[in-house]
This record gives C-alpha cells, sequence and structure tokens, in this order.
C-alpha cells in the first residue's frame, strides 16, 4: 500500500473485515512482492538500484539477495523444488531458496514475464507475446501473438490464470488520430 506519507510497505487485509496487520515493519519502498513460502517472501525494493531480498515475515529477519533487479518476481515448483525468478540485465535467473543461490539464467529481451506452467515462460517485448521453455538452454524464443495489430505497443505486465487458460496483460495502446 502507498501510505499517505507515501511509504509503500505490506499490509495484510482480512477479508471478512477487521483489523489490517503490517506484514514487514521495518521496510519502505515496497515495488512488488511473491510469497515463497509461509513466512517467507521476496521483495523487489524501489531504490536506486532496485534491490531483491527476502523477508521472513515472523522473524521479521531480511536478507538481501540481488541488486539491479527488473519487476517481475515469479515462484515457481519445478521438479518438487521451489525457484524464485527474477530478471537482471537481460536475463532471466532462478534462486534455489534452500541455498540461496542465483541459478540458471536464460537470455531476456524483454522486461516483463510470467510462468504458463513450469516450464514455459511467456515475455512481453513492445507489442509482441513470446514464449520459451527455461530448462532447454538452447531453445530460443518464439513468437506466439502480435498484439501491435490492436493498437499495443508496450506490454508492461502479464499474468496468468492458475488454470493455464486465461491472460491478462498490462499495456500502453497507440492512440488513433
Amino acid at each position: 500500500m502507498v501510505e499517505r506519507d507515501s511509504t509503500q510497505r505490506l499490509w495484510k487485509f482480512p477479508i471478512k473485515g477487521g483489523e489490517q496487520n503490517l506484514i514487514i515493519k521495518d521496510v519502505d519502498s515496497i515495488g512488488y512482492y511473491c510469497w515463497l513460502e509461509n513466512n517467507l517472501i521476496a521483495i523487489s525494493l524501489i531504490s536506486d538500484p532496485n534491490k531483491l531480498e527476502f523477508a521472513d515475515i515472523k522473524t521479521q529477519k531480511i536478507i538481501f539477495i540481488q541488486d539491479s533487479i527488473g519487476r517481475s518476481l515469479h515462484f515457481v515448483i519445478n521438479n518438487k523444488k521451489g525457484k524464485l525468478f527474477f530478471s537482471k540485465t537481460n536475463f532471466i535467473y532462478s534462486t534455489d531458496l534452500d541455498v540461496l543461490k542465483i541459478e540458471t539464467q536464460k537470455k531476456f529481451i524483454g522486461e516483463d514475464f510470467c510462468f504458463l506452467n513450469d516450464q514455459t515462460i511467456i515475455m512481453g517485448d513492445g507489442g509482441m507475446l513470446y514464449k520459451n521453455q527455461f530448462e532447454n538452454k538452447k531453445s530460443g524464443w518464439i513468437k506466439i501473438a502480435d498484439l501491435s495489430k490492436y493498437g499495443i505497443i508496450n506490454i508492461t505486465r502479464i499474468a496468468i490464470s492458475p488454470d493455464g487458460k486465461k491472460m491478462a496483460i498490462v499495456a500502453h495502446q497507440k492512440i488513433s488520430e
């Protein structure tokens, strides 16, 4: 939530009403986040440069992971192992949660991505959508849709429904004259 004084923190609001709770007390400027486990959150801090940190909501302990990251954060369970995926300087990386080691990378041409399933990445670049198989290091990006014919010029966010049947995008659209 962006608070009145422009502080950006994570709050928990009960669905049925009631008192809200601050999730991470001493962290400001949270731009994006992703739940990893019941008490563990990956947070992207808006700073110069942006930072990726893990926050334990029970202990309030913060662990620095990486700097200069992009805004896409995704937790994927692949081969029974949970990994956090994020972008940095034209690559997508994964972080093994057990050892907090940055592991794999895939060349990346856009800014935003999400997962269709535990292997397939969907990426937006301009008005185009692409897919790629993450574990296949030699596979390239395959164009799956050209949204520029609908006036889409810059895809800025992508989300896939849990059942994998629907996609939502946020994008800039060219204004017709």
